[in-house]
């Protein structure tokens, strides 16, 4: 007997559903989070990366990287660490492509610290999360 299993949605686009909706300063400007780094940066951007992850029948565990880079340090940091306490706040439910994700429990490998870049302009501040997702 054969077992039909939903595919999932994007980890990634489910983190940023949930950041467009429940993270004001990201409200309306759907272009500052996303997974590539726009050219000249001037304000908040944040970049989601799945980093490693498994998965079963019934929920998937997934390593997500998430990096605030702004001009300022002070804002990254004020982002990072409102981004943390959004994503903490789990359960959550949220939109992908028409189908709902659950994000059953979220725990942080690393909280929000400052990182390289090559840009000297910009502060870059990396947390790495694990999160729990029902299909």
């Amino acid at each position: 007997m054969t077992t039909t299993v939903k595919p999932f949605g994007s980890i990634e686009r489910a983190v940023l559903a949930l950041f467009e909706r429940d993270y004001a300063p990201l409200d309306g400007h759907p272009g500052r989070v996303g997974g590539d780094l726009p050219g000249a940066l001037t304000d908040l951007y944040v970049r989601i990366d799945r980093v490693s992850g498994r998965a079963d029948r019934f929920e998937g565990d997934f390593v997500l990287d998430i990096e605030c880079f702004h001009p300022s340090y002070e804002e990254a940091e004020n982002a990072s660490f409102a981004l943390e306490a959004l994503l903490l706040g789990y359960p959550h439910v949220v939109e992908v492509n028409g189908r709902r994700v659950v994000l059953d429990e979220v725990q942080q490998n690393q909280g929000p610290s400052e990182t390289f870049w090559d840009d000297d302009s910009v502060h870059r501040l990396l947390a790495t999360y694990v999160i729990t997702a029902r299909r």
